[in-house]
């Protein structure tokens, strides 16, 4: 009786392990048939890329991977941000940022650009966070190039450089980041180092400030205090774009704006006194706010103090400070006041064969 149990239960453990075997079998077969097949479609991924323009078929197999690499992405978030019932975890975000990374997914790779230069979750490491900066620039990420053009603007781990700044700056504005926007108008319209700087190359920056929707932007950025905004908005008064012309709205932007240092509303605020715009007329007020202006630069500021100066208008009169202010503005290449120094050059000239032609006058007597 003993001995047939035993037998039975040889033949059972026989059976169940066929049964374990071959299922273990077909999964092995499908997991070869499945890589396979994603084989297969990589060499036809591959073969068609051929006869693509761009390799548009190797970003078509990139987007194969975008859906789980935006999944790990979002672990990332909810754990550096402590989103959705999780706890704030730096080390659980890198970790699921590098998984999103690894697929080539340019936001996962800027936040770990931005956790390496913070030291969150890691040492701070410069080097290593403008590696990440890099590889999510290489994707064209937009605020990655806003953050590279800040980086620059102020010599954050790399030299500062305006121009470099501004080359990322308008990367970033072109895909339509607002801040990189606001930081390039910054750049071109505002700041110490300006001998760069002439009205041209503001117009072509300047904002189409001639609809409702950026009107309303430029007036709640002004509103906000930011000195941009605050300019333009005046500006638009003064010119009548966009709004109803008030030269008094204007005036109260423009007081606005240069209380922040905003170099432009120097300038404009000068020319508004000096006119009598929308304020009382004040040739003194002018003068001083051009000076202001001119002694950091800006060529048609440096030209007006030498108009007023040589006018003696709000200022005494001084030919010789008059003709230094020229000078410099003309050496910034602004045309009017090379003009300006012709007609003095002409009639110094004129002056001094008057004085000669006295003088032999004088000796034939």
């Amino acid at each position: 009786m003993h001995a047939k149990i035993i037998v039975l239960a040889l033949i059972l453990m026989w059976y169940v392990g066929v049964i374990l075997y071959e299922s273990f079998q077909g999964k092995q077969e499908m997991k070869v048939t499945k890589d396979t097949e994603e084989e297969q479609m990589r060499r036809e991924m591959q073969k068609y890329s051929r006869v693509m323009i761009g390799g548009e078929a190797e970003r078509l197999f990139r987007l194969l991977t975008y859906g789980e690499a935006e999944r790990l992405f979002t672990y990332g978030e909810m754990h550096e941000l402590g989103l959705k019932g999780h706890r704030r975890n730096y080390a659980r975000a890198l970790y699921w940022y590098r998984r999103a990374a690894d697929h080539g997914f340019a936001p996962a790779q800027h936040c770990l650009g931005e956790m390496y230069a913070a030291g969150h979750g890691v040492e701070q490491n410069d080097f290593e966070a403008m590696k990440w900066y890099s590889l999510a620039l290489e994707g064209g990420f937009a605020p990655t190039q806003f953050k590279l053009g800040q980086m620059h603007a102020a010599g954050q781990s790399v030299e500062q450089n305006e121009i470099e700044a501004a080359y990322w700056y308008k990367r970033a504005a072109e895909q339509g980041h607002e801040r990189a926007e606001n930081s390039l108008e910054e750049l071109y319209v505002k700041g110490m180092n300006v001998k760069w700087c002439d009205t041209e190359e503001i117009k072509r920056h300047a904002p189409k400030m001639d609809d409702a929707e950026t009107i309303r932007r430029y007036r709640l950025g002004a509103e906000q205090g930011h000195a941009t905004a605050q300019f333009w908005l005046g500006k638009a008064y003064a010119t009548g774009q966009g709004v109803e012309q008030d030269d008094a709205e204007a005036v109260k932007w423009y007081r606005l704006a240069v209380g922040r240092g905003f170099l432009l509303a120097q300038h404009e605020l000068g020319e508004m006194l000096a006119a009598g715009r929308g304020v009382e007329r004040d040739d003194t007020e002018a003068v001083k706010w051009f000076r202001l202006a001119a002694e950091h630069g800006y060529a048609p500021a440096q030209f007006r103090l030498g108009e007023m100066v040589a006018a003696g208008q709000g200022v005494a009169r001084d030919d010789a400070q008059a003709e230094k202010w020229f000078r410099l503005a003309a050496e910034h290449g602004y045309a009017p006041a090379q003009v300006r120094l012709e007609e003095m050059e002409k009639r110094r000239s004129l002056g001094e064969r008057i004085i000669r032609s006295w003088r032999k006058y004088r000796m034939k007597r």
